[in-house]
């Protein structure tokens, strides 16, 4: 019988402890039938007190809860500067650092990871960042790496060039290293139209980005701008884009199906 592999998915969270569940749970429910076992580290940004929280929805099993509340950066500078201030602590081979509004949709998820772990693959993401003035690096709404490399490359970014973990992706370019990219809706619309259910039907437009297995089956989504419309600054009606009940209602959805 083949020993399993242990996997890091590593996340930064601020004050947003029902989109860390679904992180959590996600990852749990479609890594059972895997050749990996999960540990979470995960960094809270603010002063909640993520822990007892996790303790009282009985989700504290192998999650380790950093907190990095007196950090005065935001948004992209705040977010690598939760990323760099316990990377030290990552003891896996590999990392899957996310979103926390991300979410595991298929089994076929872990397969596609194990199968870009045992082609010792050196960086792989979801999907790719095109904003013009940057460098089109994989984004770091879900990104596997090697740890030797997520160790030795800084988090932080350098705007407007170099986003959040974009080093990452300039780094492995740089010296030749395997990467993966996964095939998207973000980088290609048009597969909204082969997505299975309810991804097809939510539409081109509903922000939310969906990362397709080699079968066209949607095995992650990440909703987008889930921090900033769980505490109130983003008008999701406004942008027409899926909001954080819709959100939650979805991936509750899916994490309960059999």
């Amino acid at each position: 019988m083949t020993s399993k592999k242990t996997l890091t998915v590593y996340f930064v969270s601020c004050r947003t402890p029902k989109l860390d569940e679904i992180v959590i749970k996600s990852f749990n429910k479609f890594s059972k039938s895997s050749n990996l076992d999960i540990k979470f580290l995960i960094v809270e940004n603010t002063d909640f007190d993520l822990k007892t929280y996790l303790e009282d929805h009985r989700l504290i099993e192998n999650c380790k809860i950093v907190s990095n509340s007196k950090t005065q950066l935001t948004y992209s500078y705040g977010h690598g500067d939760g990323l760099e201030c316990a990377k030290h602590m990552i003891d896996t081979d590999y990392v899957f650092t996310c979103h926390s509004d991300t979410c595991v949709t298929s089994n076929s998820f872990f397969k596609e990871i194990e199968d870009c772990i045992d082609n010792d693959l050196d960086i792989v993401g979801v999907c790719e960042d095109t904003h013009p003035d940057r460098v089109r690096a994989y984004h770091c709404s879900g990104l596997l790496v090697k740890t030797s490399i997520f160790k030795s490359v800084s988090m932080m970014p350098d705007l407007p060039r170099i986003d959040t973990t974009d080093l990452l992706t300039l780094y492995c370019r740089d010296n030749n290293l395997k990467m993966k990219l996964f095939r998207n809706t973000y980088n290609d619309s048009s597969l909204v139209d082969i997505c299975n259910s309810p991804f097809r039907e939510m539409g081109k437009t509903c922000g939310v980005d969906r990362c397709l297995d080699s079968n066209d089956t949607v095995m992650f989504i990440h909703q987008g701008r889930g921090t900033s419309k769980m505490n109130g600054a983003y008008n999701s009606i406004a942008n027409k884009k899926v909001s954080t009940e819709e959100w939650i209602s979805l991936c509750n959805q899916i994490i309960s199906s059999d």
